[in-house]
């Protein structure tokens, strides 16, 4: 069981309308542009509308796709934008006000599930799903692109569909992909320019992986799992995953989750109002508050400063502060 250490109360800030420059459509997802210090908002109808992030000023919205916009991805060392929609990737160059359009992807996936940028090799992986009538033995489930070329240069089948991917760097200069699947399996991949190679496969949850998060705490990498079956799991990423914590919520169905200063995981829950604060290393939460919007859909922090957390109830956003966690 997790106890709550403390429930004090959040400020609230003020509503932020982030809708007003993309013709009123609703917002899908944010991302904090931490180079240009900016906020990016993706719309359903496909729309990108960029806000200052101290004075929530609309600064630019322009057409990236015709749909909305599923999964997004900032290379903050080269002000590259990437931008997913069904099987079409897009990249962007923000490194002038112009924010112009660099090269289009196209992928064989019916649904784009996770998408993460692998900056030495300059290569993009992607995850998702080809659906179609009849069930095969594989799915196609992973591809790696060269984004100089434009092309496929690696490709991943499993018996399971990848849910959820994020990169960890475990040591200097090597990363690996962590995936989670549908059948509550997560995998460790190494990547490079002769395709995936899966070095470690552990249960991890009773149902389908939703999400994984990567932090490091005292310069070490950790992993934290989100399921279907309402359990969070913390892990430490050495030559295995080793299982350390184990936090039930048979209330709630969690639907995300970000950092606030490494050690604290911030929770959004799908059906109420509330976002609890999760310390990692100590297994409590360390404060919880009620928004008081009708639901909680999308959140997201904005580094480790005071005022950094975004919660959307759709189409709107409540900006709040956070201090002494």
């Amino acid at each position: 069981m997790v106890r709550a250490d403390s429930l004090s109360r959040f400020s609230k800030c003020g509503v932020i309308d982030f809708v007003s420059q993309a013709n009123q459509n609703s917002v899908q997802s944010l991302l904090y542009l931490k180079q240009i210090h900016k906020i990016a908002c993706f719309h359903n109808n496909g729309f990108v509308t960029l806000y200052e992030a101290d004075t929530h000023s609309p600064v630019k919205s322009f057409k990236a796709h015709c749909g909305a916009i599923a999964n997004s991805y900032y290379h903050a060392k080269q002000n590259k934008l990437i931008t997913q929609y069904g099987g079409e990737i897009k990249i962007w160059d923000l490194s002038t006000d112009r924010y112009t359009e660099i090269s289009t992807v196209n992928v064989n996936f019916t649904v784009v599930n996770s998408v993460e940028l692998l900056k030495k090799q300059n290569s993009l992986v992607v995850s998702g799903e080809l659906r179609s009538l009849r069930k095969p033995e594989k799915f196609e489930t992973m591809y790696q692109l060269d984004l100089v070329k434009g092309k496929i240069i690696g490709e991943w089948k499993d018996y399971a569909v990848v849910q959820t991917m994020q990169k960890i760097r475990y040591v200097k200069n090597k990363n690996l992909i962590g995936c989670g699947f549908t059948n509550g399996f997560i995998k460790l991949f190494s990547c490079n320019q002769n395709g995936f190679h899966c070095l470690l496969t552990v249960r991890a949850h009773a149902d389908k992986v939703t999400k994984l998060h990567v932090t490091r705490i005292n310069n070490h990498p950790y992993c934290i799992s989100e399921g279907d079956d309402r359990r969070i799991r913390l892990w430490n990423v050495t030559s295995k995953l080793l299982s350390l914590r184990n936090f039930s919520f048979p209330q709630k169905k969690i639907i995300g989750g970000s950092f606030y200063q490494h050690r604290v995981l911030v929770l959004f829950e799908e059906r109420g109002t509330e976002v609890l604060f999760l310390n990692l290393i100590n297994g409590v939460i360390v404060k919880r508050i009620d928004i008081g919007v009708r639901s909680i859909s999308k959140g997201v922090t904005l580094g480790n400063k005071e005022k950094v957390m975004l919660v959307l109830d759709i189409p709107k956003a409540v900006y709040l502060g956070i201090r002494d966690c």
